[in-house]
């Protein structure tokens, strides 16, 4: 390279510069290995490649500006993902905190983009049941024209007090039916630790769902199953 007229060092000087893809995944990487919820380190994946490293992957993390990052933030409140994007502007400004901390970068650009933020539309709770309501909606959910797969959903819900997204996706093998015992893997919870279930001994239920589940399915609820 002397020979062509470049400055070695100063080349050298501009390989060594970081990006935020290398400070990114290796963020990542540590989410991972903390023990993060599949669910978690899944979505973080699938922001940081559609969203954030195709704007600033390759950028040096000392060349990033904080323009650059509210347009992150700008395009993802365009299409109305007010939910996320408080997550992902916390993701940008921790990758830079660890990469401040490593001595990689010397500012963070994503900080105080909250006072920017555009203000999503006011959160609406999903209506709930109060006690004296429940006779009258389970008499309903008996009668209820909904598909057999739908119905034994809902009541493996109400019978186990479990989450909507736990029960569509149970394993048989999770379930001991002699013992009446639901096992939910640690690797599904966020808490990282076994949950256990009390099982619905009402053989009726559990037959219903098997005459419905495809030959070997590994899903109580195979078309949730990926």
């Amino acid at each position: 390279m002397a020979t062509d007229g470049i400055d070695i060092s100063t080349a050298e000087q501009k390989q060594a510069k970081p990006t935020f893809r290398e400070a990114a995944e290796e963020w990542y990487q540590r989410k991972i290995d903390a023990g993060r919820a599949r669910s978690t380190t899944r979505q973080m994946r699938m922001y940081l490649d559609r969203d954030i490293l195709p704007v600033i992957g390759d950028k040096p993390l000392n060349e990033i500006t904080r323009a650059k990052c509210a347009g992150i933030q700008e395009a993802i409140e365009d299409r109305g993902a007010f939910n996320i994007v408080k997550k992902i502007r916390e993701w940008i400004s921790n990758i830079f905190s660890m990469a401040i901390a490593q001595g990689k970068c010397e500012l963070n650009p994503a900080t105080e983009l909250r006072h920017i933020a555009a203000q999503g539309p006011a959160r609406r709770n999903y209506p709930h049941l109060i006690e004296g309501e429940l006779p009258g909606f389970l008499q309903a959910l008996r009668k209820s024209p909904a598909g057999v797969v739908t119905l034994m959903a809902t009541w493996m819900v109400l019978r186990t007090a479990s989450r909507p997204g736990m029960v569509r996706y149970a394993k048989w093998s999770e379930i001991d039916f002699d013992n009446a015992l639901w096992t939910i893997p640690a690797d599904k919870m966020k808490a990282r630790r076994d949950i256990w279930c009390r099982w619905p001994r009402r053989r009726s239920t559990i037959s219903v769902i098997c005459r419905r589940s495809p030959a070997g399915a590994a899903g109580c609820f195979p078309a949730a199953v990926v």
